[in-house]
């Protein structure tokens, strides 16, 4: 009897703990703000969404930072895509400012498939690079395979 309270106890409390959360699908309502991926030494992600469709994505490469400006859109249910139409190389990697010094860009895009994972009071942006265009030509090696991103405050 007290190994099947045991095992049942296993099941219903431990077992769930245990298992990642399931990706969910890309919602707009839920990207809104700033995400980051920060390591040590001044690397690193940031990509900040806004409501009307705008992002900001920033590389930081430790003393310094590309910046792109662009518009996003989704496509099916997985897929995010930035359209980008400016950026620039920064000297201030923590926070470059977004004003001035931008160069336009044509054919120029990033394509990821995305997710959402983690408990909803603490959400992770998964995004997967699949297509990077700069300029017209692949830039495949600007991302990791694969960037978990927590929403910074």
């Amino acid at each position: 009897m007290l190994n099947r309270a045991i095992t049942l106890f296993v099941i219903f409390c431990i077992f769930p703990a245990a298992i990642l959360s399931p990706a969910e699908k890309i919602q707009h309502s839920r990207l809104f703000g700033t995400w980051r991926l920060l390591y040590r030494g001044g690397y690193g992600y940031s990509f900040t969404f806004q409501k009307n469709y705008q992002s900001i994505c920033v590389i930081h490469l430790n003393t310094s930072a590309v910046v792109f400006k662009g518009i996003y859109t989704f496509e099916g249910d997985d897929a995010l895509r930035i359209n980008i139409y400016e950026m620039k190389n920064d000297a201030s990697a923590s926070y470059p400012p977004a004003g001035a010094g931008f160069t336009k860009t044509s054919s120029t895009y990033f394509v990821f498939r995305a997710s959402f994972t983690g408990p909803a009071a603490s959400p992770v942006l998964v995004l997967i690079p699949t297509r990077c265009v700069i300029d017209g030509r692949s830039s495949d090696g600007y991302f990791e395979p694969e960037i978990r991103l927590s929403r910074s405050p």
